[in-house]
């Protein structure tokens, strides 16, 4: 579960940096945020059909991050979700019955013949 606003509040703290900074040290990577990101570009292709083109790109982008820190001595130590949390269940049900409309309305616009509007429901998908 995230913590609601946090990068907003941690935004005066935050000061950019080349990444070559932390050669040969480790650091922490949100593989779902990743990936979510990579997700984002080609949404409505890995809705439709995940074993695509747009399934590499997808991944394509996740390892170029990875490459990167590699490629200046940084070592990713890559943290997935764990299980399910107790909870958690309600906020999970409610972005999966989120999801799942999104999906639905995706293709509804899409048989419309509405592209744009289909792709934003794909991209919160």
């Amino acid at each position: 579960m995230s913590i609601q606003n946090l990068l907003r509040f941690l935004k005066p703290f935050i000061e950019p940096v080349h990444i070559k900074k932390y050669s040969g040290k480790r650091v922490g990577i949100d593989a779902y945020s990743w990936l979510h990101k990579g997700a984002y570009s080609c949404s409505m292709e890995l809705c439709l059909n995940s074993r695509t083109v747009a399934a590499k790109r997808h991944l394509k982008y996740f390892m170029h991050h990875i490459n990167l820190l590699r490629h200046y001595s940084v070592i990713p130590v890559v943290v997935f979700d764990g299980c399910s949390i107790p909870c958690k269940s309600a906020t999970e049900h409610e972005r999966h019955r989120r999801r799942e409309s999104n999906l639905m309305l995706a293709k509804e616009k899409l048989k419309e013949g509405n592209v744009s509007a289909a792709v934003e429901f794909f991209q919160v998908t």
